[in-house]
């Protein structure tokens, strides 16, 4: 649980030179077309959450935009509680009940159980002692974090496809196919190593292991590709993510410039 404690990721992101940082904020954003509520509470402008939406392709703003993503919202600062386990992680808003003094949730996404399924990305207010570059930074992250699961959350049945690589996958195909290419690596951050056992592999969280660790999984490395960096204990991979995983860094971009086939006959 100590992958959790957000205070080696904040130290790391404190040392990040200013150029590396990716500036998504863009001049010529004139409205950004998903409701953001509750600004006060979300670290990052809404030209800056614009910017991020821009930096995607035009396809990846469709699918975004397709995907039932109802609004963004802030909500006040939560954390991992000491109510934790591996098998199910906890959250508080009370900051004697936290795991640790930095088990910080930067964000969430909830899906609504009624049809047609839509969903919210919640994003945390973060404590101010954290610089404001680097509250910026976790905002960023949780938010394209977030934005995977998007993603992926609407492609989520057998009635809908990509056609990733001139081939129809659906979901579950797509799933197995990262699966394979990532189960003998190193999880490519702190956070994700949560969902891998002691061997490395993936954990068996339930009937749909799909729900969980290879979904976190993505993710991340959907976050890390954008960023550019990630924080690992390994030091090679927190600015050269992929350096050991050139076939998952070609999933993501394959995936990325995947269009998805809706069928709509029923």
């Amino acid at each position: 649980m100590k992958d959790l404690d957000m205070k080696d990721t904040i130290n790391f992101y404190e040392t990040l030179d200013s150029k590396i940082i990716p500036n998504f904020g863009l001049d010529d954003l004139d409205e950004f077309p998903i409701p953001v509520e509750n600004q006060e509470h979300i670290p990052l402008s809404i030209k800056e959450i614009g910017g991020i939406y821009n930096s995607f392709s035009e396809n990846i703003q469709k699918r975004i935009l397709e995907s039932e993503l109802i609004k963004i919202s802030g909500y006040p600062q939560l954390y991992f509680s000491k109510k934790s386990t591996p098998e199910e992680p906890k959250v508080t808003t009370i900051l004697e009940d936290r795991l640790y003094e930095n088990a910080i949730v930067p964000s969430y996404i909830e899906n609504y159980e009624e049809y047609p399924y839509e969903r919210e990305i919640h994003l945390y207010q973060l404590p101010e002692d954290i610089p404001e570059v680097v509250r910026k930074i976790i905002t960023t992250q949780g938010f394209i974090h977030e934005l995977g699961h998007v993603l992926f959350d609407h492609f989520y049945g057998l009635d809908s496809e990509l056609k990733y690589n001139d081939e129809l996958k659906n979901r579950k195909e797509l799933l197995e196919i990262f699966e394979d290419l990532t189960e003998n690596l190193p999880a490519i951050s702190n956070y994700s190593s949560v969902y891998r056992d002691e061997n490395g592999k993936y954990k068996n969280l339930g009937d749909d292991k799909y729900s969980t660790g290879i979904r976190e999984e993505f993710c991340e490395t959907l976050a890390a590709y954008k960023l550019g960096f990630v924080y690992s204990s390994d030091k090679k991979r927190q600015l050269d993510p992929f350096y050991d995983r050139p076939k998952v860094k070609e999933f993501i971009e394959n995936f990325l410039d995947a269009e998805l086939l809706v069928d709509e006959s029923e």
